[in-house]
């Protein structure tokens, strides 16, 4: 996407956010059924981890969705999961996958967004979603629109340390 695409999916995006009229509110773990997966496919050790955290997920019953961003030029490991790229937005921001658009439409109990670093077409998610309560790393006060929990880890690019903090602050939410 061209800086003035990005310019136009940036103002879409804080658009949203101020404008999404969705029920936001912090249910326990126990009580939680759906949970959102949001991630940018990096490498395949990131995606091991992620579906290492699925898989527990799921050994306490809950039921998992997973949407991956695909960037340009990164392979796609394993196609057990729905991904979009950044073509599924138009021009001035609006998203044209039907994919995107189902799984913002979720309420999801949770939607934990486990990237590292934040990404224009995640935070656009974010901002529509229809979940209660949104998880992610904590990296700067600017961010905090985007989510109910914010987790700062010490280690800021450990990816596994930051999965296991999230882990236990959803147990923690019990």
């Amino acid at each position: 996407m061209s800086a003035i695409s990005n310019k136009f999916l940036e103002r879409r995006t804080n658009l949203k956010l101020r404008k999404n009229d969705a029920s936001r509110k912090t249910v326990s773990y126990t009580e939680a059924k759906n949970i959102g997966i949001l991630f940018t496919i990096e490498n395949r050790e990131k995606h091991e981890k992620v579906k290492s955290l699925i898989k527990t997920l799921k050994e306490d019953g809950k039921t998992v969705d997973v949407l991956c961003l695909l960037l340009p030029g990164k392979e796609n490991y394993d196609f057990t999961f729905d991904y979009f790229t950044p073509k599924d937005f138009s021009f001035f921001g609006q998203v044209t996958s039907e994919l995107v658009a189902s799984f913002n439409d979720k309420e999801f109990d949770y939607l934990i967004y486990l990237d590292i670093q934040p990404d224009i077409f995640a935070e656009n998610i974010l901002a529509n979603c229809r979940a209660k309560c949104r998880i992610g790393k904590f990296v700067n006060e600017q961010k905090s629109p985007f989510y109910e929990l914010m987790i700062k880890t010490q280690e800021t690019q450990d990816l596994q340390l930051f999965i296991n903090e999230v882990y236990h602050y959803l147990k923690v939410l019990s």
